[in-house]
Formats: C-alpha cells, sequence, structure tokens
C-alpha cells in the first residue's frame, strides 16, 4: 500500500509541472513526459524523474528560443 505522504508528493511534484505548462491536460502532459510509455507499470517515482526531466528538457528549449 502506497503511504499518504508519498501520494502527496507525487501529486505535489505533478502539480509544480503541470503549473508550468497549464495548456497541457494531465494526460498529455503524462504522456508527453512519459514518451508515450504505458504508464500502468511505471512506479510513482520514476513518473516524478520523467516529470522532472521534461520540465528541464522544455526549459532549456526556451532559453535557446
Amino acid at each position: 500500500m502506497r503511504s499518504k505522504k508519498s501520494i502527496s508528493e507525487t501529486l505535489n511534484q505533478i502539480k509544480l509541472v503541470w503549473e508550468k505548462y497549464p495548456n497541457l491536460r494531465l494526460l498529455q502532459l503524462l504522456d508527453n513526459a512519459t514518451y508515450g510509455n504505458n504508464m500502468f507499470y511505471i512506479e510513482d517515482e520514476k513518473v516524478i524523474e520523467l516529470l522532472l526531466e521534461f520540465a528541464k528538457r522544455h526549459i532549456d528549449i526556451k532559453k535557446k528560443d
């Protein structure tokens, strides 16, 4: 069973990244961040890692423009 703290931390990370990309719907954000992989099998910690990588990539892209 997931701990309530773990759930809160995961949702908080999703919230922080989603606020940077408010035009994306939630599943668009998650699909983009996980490269379209089947999210059913991805652990929460990996989703957070992928979200942060997604945000970093897009921040770097915006700086180059």
